[in-house]
């Protein structure tokens, strides 16, 4: 009866023909601690040849010329300057449509970005490591300065998505 509804009302249950559901934690996804949303991340080299870590609140910078890259493609940046990074100096990087730059080669593999893809293959900094589409819409682009290399992906959807993702590396 009601009066066991009042008492119990903590648990799940149903109430004529809908179901309540109590959230645990476990109904609607937590919010990810990582959320990067409105912010940056700077990361400094160390003397132990890693690299430390700020988050920053800054906005992003204006992108700069489109680089035509289209959905799977990948193409080749020489930078103004030698990039070390991880111990190793580079002159070039591949910009890719799927929100990484890697170093020495561009990556091969197509499908699935995960973690096991991500840890194989060329050196890499993937800001979002995703399947974009720039096919469908925004834009991948690049600004070079003599000290200085920004990549933008402005407003490029997701793969088989109606999402929007902007964000860049610097």
């Amino acid at each position: 009866g009601p009066a066991a509804m009042v008492a119990n009302s903590s648990a799940d249950r149903d109430e004529g023909h809908v179901a309540i559901l109590e959230d645990r934690g476990d109904l609607v996804a937590q919010r990810n601690p990582f959320d990067l949303d409105g912010a940056a991340v700077r990361f400094s080299p160390n003397e132990q040849a890693g690299y430390d870590m700020a988050r920053l609140s800054v906005p992003l910078e204006p992108p700069g010329s489109p680089s035509g890259l289209g959905e799977d493609e990948a193409r080749a940046i020489d930078l103004p300057f030698a990039f070390r990074f991880y111990g190793k100096t580079y002159e070039r990087a591949f910009l890719h449509s799927d929100g990484q730059l890697t170093f020495s080669a561009p990556d091969q593999v197509s499908g699935e970005h995960g973690f096991l893809r991500f840890l194989s293959g060329p050196p890499r900094v993937a800001p979002l490591f995703a399947d974009l589409d720039p096919s469908r819409g925004g834009t991948i682009s690049v600004q070079l300065s003599a000290d200085r290399a920004l990549f933008s992906w402005t407003d490029v959807p997701g793969g088989g998505q109606v999402n929007r993702n902007t964000f860049a590396v610097a």
